[in-house]
């Protein structure tokens, strides 16, 4: 094969390739985007140095995947060489990687963090079993989201079992602690990486992350058992840690068949009830819940959908949004959205504006209330507004409505004063927050005034393990909150009121 190939865009490569782009460069060479002149298609060509050490091994492992056919593997085309190089042409995928999808979302969901790594455990074990291949550098960009589903690509660190290995590479942070140590690879390997790569799905952060508070119970046992340090500790092959992920999966959804719905209303206009209901919807979301939102329309608006500046990622399909990993249904004034009942039942948690209750009949309330968890009724801090937050609680007090009073706009010495004078005895105070579809600093303050069955209270010792942590994360907001002489600090002040 007489190869002609230099790192200059329009050069032709063995007569047929014609050289677009380099897209990457990884431990071992190069990744460029070719076209095939004659096809007409795109494909992606490898270019590795057969000075390398590594040559040979990089030659039987090419071999190896050019006899595998996945879904989720890339297909090798051609495998051939010159005096000076080592070409591995292959098809060529387009789709963003697993680093760019999730840092776009913000996190993902309990739900799509299983289904990726239920992806990755079955190719995983299909290129164990059938050519006793490790792929030893399982990382977000080594991931790749497409619409046809996930795909694992750079096998440039992988290794087979019959193959003593040489010099070891993987990343900091996904690797086995065994490879640093002049290990040898073996299957566990990859299900440590796979279970870091769940942890940083999950939190969007670094893969040591605490997940401890975001996450159900059994994700975290399987994940922590994933990335034991000793290897004779982790699930032993990737169909073991297939049917752990099934069974949560399975454990998990008898167990959020029925969302929890949360009715907010405002007591008054303009009083912050969507901004508020943003802020829920994004907490319970960054919390590993997965949340509907359901914004009221705007007096004169035939869509409504809350748009602040800290929107990362936004979608639309059949009038649905996405918006930041939140799902996002907007007030279409009475005109139904077609959303299917997998859509609506895989989610835990349903944040439904009703816009301002006093324009709202106590029977109209009682007929959200038939599915509602819990109504928390936002209030403003003026004079005029507290007069509304009376008449609003008037009214659900003699129609026996429970409800949940959050006082908007105010620090926390006006909001100690408040709560006293107007007798609010299940109360919070909304935090300031500028970006609310980021908002993710509410466990210790509206979980545990909401939604008590999440706070943690009946959780024993998973709350008592937690306490410190939460303590930590939460002292300075709840200081605030429930001091009524604690002094104003600098972040305090009129929230932005330019959206209902």
């Amino acid at each position: 094969m007489e190869v002609v190939f230099t790192d200059t865009q329009n050069t032709l490569l063995d007569g047929k390739y014609l050289i677009l782009d380099r897209l990457g460069q990884g431990a071992y060479g190069e990744v460029f985007l070719t076209r095939h002149t004659g096809l007409g298609v795109y494909r992606a060509v490898k270019r590795i140095s057969r000075s390398r050490d590594i040559h040979d091994t990089r030659r039987r492992e090419a071999d190896a995947l050019k006899s595998l056919s996945h879904s989720s593997l890339p297909i090798i085309y051609d495998i051939d060489e010159d005096d000076v190089y080592f070409y591995i042409v292959e098809e060529y995928i387009r789709g963003t990687s697993l680093g760019e999808y999730v840092r776009g979302m913000g996190r993902l969901t309990e739900d799509e963090t299983r289904g990726i790594a239920m992806s990755l455990c079955n190719v995983l074990e299909y290129i164990n079993t059938r050519a006793g291949l490790f792929h030893l550098d399982i990382k977000p960009e080594n991931v790749m989201v497409t619409d046809d589903g996930i795909r694992l690509v750079d096998f440039g660190s992988s290794y087979t079992e019959d193959v003593q290995p040489g010099i070891l590479t993987g990343t900091v942070g996904y690797a086995a602690p065994e490879l640093y140590n002049s290990g040898k690879p073996n299957r566990t390997c990859d299900i440590y990486s796979l279970g870091m790569l769940m942890r940083f799905m999950l939190t969007g952060q670094t893969p040591n992350y605490n997940i401890s508070n975001i996450c159900s119970e059994n994700l975290e046992f399987i994940i922590n058992k994933c990335t034991a340090l000793e290897a004779g500790q982790r699930y032993e092959t990737a169909a073991e840690l297939y049917r752990a992920l099934e069974q949560s999966q399975s454990d998990n959804r008898r167990t959020t068949a029925e969302p929890t719905v949360i009715l907010v209303a405002g007591c008054g206009h303009r009083v912050g009830a969507t901004h508020f209901a943003v802020m829920l919807a994004a907490h319970f979301t960054l919390s590993g819940r997965k949340c509907l939102l359901e914004p009221a329309a705007e007096d004169g608006k035939s869509l409504s959908v809350p748009l602040y500046g800290d929107i990362r990622h936004i979608g639309c399909r059949g009038g649905v949004y996405t918006v930041n990993g939140i799902t996002v249904v907007p007030d279409y004034h009475g005109y139904a959205v077609p959303m299917d009942n997998e859509t609506y039942g895989s989610c835990q948690v349903v944040i439904k504006e009703v816009g301002n209750i006093l324009d709202m009949q106590v029977s109209g309330i009682k007929g959200y209330m038939d599915e509602t968890y819990a109504l928390v009724l936002v209030a403003g801090h003026t004079f005029d507004e507290l007069l509304d937050y009376e008449k609003a609680a008037a009214m659900l007090d003699e129609a026996g409505i429970n409800y949940v009073s959050a006082v908007n706009y105010t620090d926390g010495r006006g909001y100690g004063g408040i709560i006293k004078e107007h007798g609010m005895k299940r109360a919070l105070r909304i935090p300031y927050c500028t970006e609310p579809y980021s908002f993710k600093m509410g466990r210790g303050i509206i979980e545990k005034t909401i939604i008590p069955k999440w706070s943690g209270e009946n959780e024993g010792n998973r709350i008592r393990r937690n306490a410190k942590r939460l303590w930590n994360d939460t002292f300075c907001l709840v200081h605030r909150q429930l001091s009524v002489k604690c002094k104003k600090k600098p972040c305090d002040g009129v929230q932005n009121r330019n959206r209902a």
